[in-house]
């Protein structure tokens, strides 16, 4: 489990896709090779483009296939101040929790929470009859887990899988070391133009 911290609380993946962005079955077509001599180098691959596009630290700022967070606030909301959660798109809150002044920790029912839905963002914020609860001045002052991603890989727009498939296919052409902190300047411009298009820039709230 990866988690990402800031000065206003921490996010992280709870559970991950339960299947791939791309099958290796569909990359060997897309690179027309019939041999599994090289399906751990794809394999590899795909992952490396999967962790470039997917995620709050993805260069496209949202999730893929269905996945699982968890946000933590340090800084308490108070009235029906909106919070926003580090990608979309989001599906449903799937709990919530905080810590009162007395440092007790109690639930909040995901269905007195409401998400505001933009195509950059989305906000988390308590519905109607509801405000935040006064809360203790904790790192875990308030917990939010929730489920995010399009939904299966098959879910997932067109463009975003071409992407994938074009980065898979230039770096398995050119056999070249992959790191990810290095890609950007190595993507065809085939792909960087799909990936701009799909581009979603978050900041936590």
């Amino acid at each position: 489990m990866t988690t990402h911290f800031d000065d206003r609380g921490y996010y992280e993946r709870v559970s991950g896709p339960v299947e791939a962005l791309l099958s290796l079955q569909d990359v060997k077509r897309q690179v027309c090779v019939k041999h599994s001599d090289d399906d751990d180098i794809l394999q590899r691959l795909i992952g490396t483009a999967t962790e470039f596009l997917d995620g709050p630290s993805g260069c496209l700022g949202q999730a893929l296939v269905t996945q699982v967070w968890r946000c933590a606030w340090s800084r308490p909301p108070c009235g029906n101040q909106k919070l926003k959660l580090p990608c979309g798109p989001v599906q449903k809150i799937e709990s919530a929790s905080y810590f009162d002044t007395d440092g007790n920790e109690h639930s909040i029912d995901p269905a007195k929470l409401w998400l505001l839905r933009r195509s950059s963002e989305t906000k988390v914020f308590p519905g109607t009859g509801f405000a935040w609860p006064s809360m203790s001045d904790h790192p875990e002052a308030l917990s939010i887990t929730f489920t995010v991603g399009y939904g299966s890989s098959a879910d997932v727009p067109s463009d975003i899988i071409h992407a994938a498939h074009l980065m898979v296919g230039n770096w398995y052409e050119h056999r070249e070391p992959v790191v990810v902190g290095t890609i950007a300047s190595e993507l065809p411009l085939s792909a960087q133009r799909l990936i701009d298009k799909n581009r979603v820039g978050w900041v936590s709230g």
